[in-house]
């Protein structure tokens, strides 16, 4: 039998921390880095995207590779928390050089500090995903530690927000990201030594082999409902990549609007941190696909519109930015809650926990959409023509806004209509039941 550690509140919240600097990388690497290595260092897009792109394949690799890891040391009764520990100072060291980077830094510095970064930030969420997993075996409190995981994801991209505003740095890519590097010296040993002291580990008996090789990763996809949410969270997830990518192009030259950069983001952000609590209450009484589901039909509403703004329409960008920022919450958090509830029928399957590789599959289908949002906008920016460091002509433009808001929909649309299996909690409790009986 295994036995649960007691999640008061305060161990919920305590779990989260780590999710504040770990986001607080997420925008920065986003929305500030393309711009700053392009327009300040001086890189062409075409090499820009082309590094950050290997380098989130070459990543791809990595999360498989220590979500095994991670699973050994379980398996031999050893803490994935070991992995966490040493996943700070390596990406500490990462995002110093990566946001910091020496005069003249060109495809190949970009291309080794990222795999560097990409390197800490892995052996970091990885196993703290696994471990949020098998803290509790109820599928609405693995929704409320993702929701506390998420709450404070959504905080930590809301101070990489607002620190670059109130100093006057929001349209200037070089000092947005030294601050946030310097920030992250402190924070981020800090919230993961939060969570390793306050959150007991679950303890569980050690069994089945260490051997979660080739034949464990081939099973992995079995179960049907497995592959849908996959898939739909990659679909998903790359609609998410692709407008953080060129956020600051669009808002810049097709809105016109770059002073304005921090409202539109604090906008967005703050509304998602809002509506978070709501959205999981929803999904307690109505099912989490389903709710995840209505969330992404409400961000495809809204964010439909934004092709056809021109410049000065900031009013009518920001409604979108309020609206799409409601559904971020759910996005953020319920897809991951459902993964966690796939551990349970992949231990029925295998005989094993494998938490830490189906987290490490995870994290791969996060940089996977990561990579394939960030090659499409920057390819596809390229061919047209469009030029980051003057003012483009009007079909370039319509491309940049066509690029921005109608091909993240037609993602998302894609996403919907793969979660059509869990269409409510019923379906996901009777498919769950089908897969493990």
């Amino acid at each position: 039998m295994m036995s649960e550690p007691r999640l008061s509140s305060s161990r919920i919240l305590a779990y989260g921390v780590p999710g504040l600097p770990l986001a607080l990388l997420g925008l920065p690497l986003a929305v500030y880095l393309p711009a700053y290595y392009t327009q300040v260092l001086g890189l062409s897009l075409l090499a820009m995207g082309g590094a950050i792109l290997i380098a989130r394949l070459f990543d791809i690799a990595s999360d498989l590779a220590i979500g095994l890891m991670s699973d050994y040391l379980r398996q031999r009764g050893l803490s994935r928390r070991l992995l966490m520990a040493l996943g700070v100072p390596i990406l500490i060291l990462g995002i110093q050089q990566l946001f910091v980077a020496t005069p003249g830094a060109g495809f190949g510095y970009l291309l080794f500090w990222n795999l560097v970064t990409y390197a800490g930030w892995t052996l970091i969420a990885v196993p703290y995903f696994a471990w949020g997993a098998e803290l509790s075996s109820d599928r609405h409190m693995r929704t409320r530690l993702a929701g506390s995981r998420e709450g404070f994801t959504i905080t930590g991209i809301g101070i990489a927000i607002v620190l670059p505003t109130l100093l006057g740095m929001a349209d200037q890519p070089e000092g947005a990201l030294s601050v946030i590097s310097k920030t992250m010296w402190w924070m981020l040993p800090l919230a993961v030594l939060t969570a390793l002291a306050l959150v007991p580990e679950r303890v569980t008996p050690v069994t089945g082999t260490a051997r979660a090789g080739a034949a464990g990763i081939s099973g992995l996809f079995s179960n049907r409902p497995m592959r849908l949410l996959v898939v739909a969270y990659l679909l998903s997830s790359a609609a998410n990549a692709l407008p953080a990518a060129l956020f600051l192009f669009y808002v810049d030259q097709v809105l016109q609007a770059g002073t304005s950069i921090g409202i539109f983001l604090c906008l967005y952000f703050l509304a998602g941190m809002a509506a978070l609590p709501g959205w999981i209450y929803f999904s307690r009484r109505y099912g989490k696909a389903r709710v995840w589901r209505f969330s992404m039909l409400l961000a495809c509403a809204a964010f439909f519109w934004v092709p056809w703004l021109g410049a000065g329409d900031v009013i009518a960008y920001g409604l979108i930015c309020l609206v799409t920022g409601v559904a971020l919450g759910a996005d953020l958090a319920l897809p991951a809650s459902m993964q966690a509830d796939m551990v349970d029928i992949d231990t029925q399957q295998s005989g094993r926990n494998r938490a830490g590789l189906l987290f490490g599959l995870w994290g791969l289908t996060t940089k996977l959409a990561a990579a394939l949002g960030i090659g499409i906008a920057f390819g596809v920016l390229a061919m047209a023509g469009f030029d980051p460091r003057s003012s483009n002509n009007d079909e370039v433009l319509l491309s940049l806004a066509l690029l921005y808001g109608l091909a993240p929909v037609l993602l998302k649309v894609a996403a919907i209509a793969l979660t059509r299996g869990f269409a409510s909690s019923r379906t996901f409790t009777r498919v769950r039941a089908e897969t493990v009986g």
